[in-house]
């Protein structure tokens, strides 16, 4: 058995001391003699699956050694970072592709001629269900499952498991460890490293090329995440808005009165009335009553996951024509604080209104000049702008054509 990732593994000689300090290494090392004890050979090799040179060089020393030939591949490599993607630069999106695109590719062509028993991919289920501020994860594990239906396509062993959220092991399950909170969606639950070894066995017995297993109450997480059961990966799974008794159509007539009456009230009290706007939204999204949220209480501790945020941001840009970026919800702001910057923003639209009629005549002038001097115009000017003053450029000429 070869166990090889970036990180380096320790010399056996050190193995007892490093236990006694280390928690985590211990339970490594713990794995490793346990496997041993059962017979098991294990090979430790420092190596990134992701480098073509630093693996081919592997094979071919463990072939000098005499090693017996590779019979089965476990690809569990694996980086998730939370960003937004209009703020997902390059380097990070390469950072999360690289272990399991380039790693399982190399994989898959290195051992091309090898007489494999099984294939076995890692992957999540972010990409069946979607996942905010995990889009270049989902990603990659997207392109694992591609893999699999391509490696059976010409007749190779594989199988691509979408996992949902392992207890005790796993990224999901030490970022729980660190910041004391769990990040199973609503209605979704983790599994047990002895259940979820249990489908794996059972999944390579039935010759599965791509299997979720991801214990979920579709009911429950249907009404939780009503935006996301128009999937059409789910159109047969989890009932529509409509079965769940959900009416978006009153929020629209809602979300204009919220926003006037907000607008229209003196600036001591709009921060109350959102903060009153905000407590009953959180409360739908929760499925709790209003009354017993506390609102002085951070959100990603009253349960708040990402499917949920994206949830509640949309309720809150509906409602009052404010956008409040996804991270600023999962992260420690309480309701009272939203509220705060949500008045802040509604103030700044306010006076650009108040700015913008006194400037009717300006912009009628403005109206005068051809699209073609327009474009002109804005061409000259393009090279020296940012990013996002591209994007608001982009979006003003936009809204100007609707």
């Amino acid at each position: 058995m070869i166990l090889f990732g970036r990180s380096p593994f320790l010399h056996r000689s050190q193995w007892d001391d490093v236990a006694k300090q280390d928690p985590r290494r211990a339970a490594q090392i713990g794995s490793i003699r346990r496997l041993e004890a059962l017979g098991a050979r294990v090979r430790i090799a420092s190596v990134d699956t992701a480098d073509e040179i630093g693996l081919t060089s592997l094979f071919d020393q463990l072939e000098a050694e005499g090693m017996p030939p590779i019979r089965g591949v476990v690809h569990a490599a694996g980086v998730a970072t939370a960003n937004a993607l209009l703020e997902l630069s390059a380097q990070e999106l390469s950072d999360v592709l690289r272990p399991k695109v380039a790693g399982a590719w190399l994989l898959h062509r290195l051992l091309a001629g090898a007489r494999l028993d099984f294939f076995i991919n890692f992957s999540s289920g972010a990409a069946l269900l979607g996942s905010p501020l995990l889009g270049s994860y989902a990603a990659a594990n997207a392109f694992l499952d591609a893999l699999a239906h391509h490696r059976r396509a010409h007749g190779m062993p594989v199988l691509s498991v979408n996992w949902g959220f392992w207890s005790e092991i796993g990224m999901a399950a030490r970022s729980q460890r660190e910041i004391g909170r769990g990040f199973a969606p609503q209605g979704m639950a983790s599994f047990s490293p002895e259940q979820g070894l249990g489908a794996l066995a059972q999944l390579l017995r039935t010759g599965a090329t791509q299997t979720a297993v991801i214990p979920i109450d579709w009911g429950e997480w249907g009404r939780c995440h009503p935006r996301a059961v128009h999937a059409p990966l789910l159109r047969n799974v989890v009932q529509t808005e409509t079965e769940m008794g959900f009416d978006a159509s009153v929020e629209v007539v809602e979300a204009d009165a919220d926003r006037e009456a907000i607008l229209a009230a003196p600036s001591t009290e709009r921060k109350t009335m959102v903060q009153q706007l905000l407590g009953r939204q959180i409360a739908r999204v929760l499925r709790i009553p209003a009354a017993e949220l506390d609102r002085n209480q951070p959100l990603n501790y009253l349960g708040i996951d990402s499917l949920m945020a994206v949830e509640l941001r949309n309720h809150v840009q509906a409602h009052l024509g404010v956008v409040v970026p996804v991270a600023q919800l999962l992260e420690n702001a309480s309701t009272a604080q939203l509220a705060e910057s949500i008045v802040n923003q509604l103030a700044d639209a306010d006076a650009d209104f108040s700015i913008g009629a006194a400037s009717d005549g300006l912009r009628a002038q403005n109206r005068q000049m051809s699209e073609a001097e327009s474009a002109r115009e804005a061409l000259s000017r393009l090279d020296g702008m940012s990013d996002k003053e591209v994007d608001a450029m982009l979006n003003k000429m936009a809204q100007h054509d609707n």
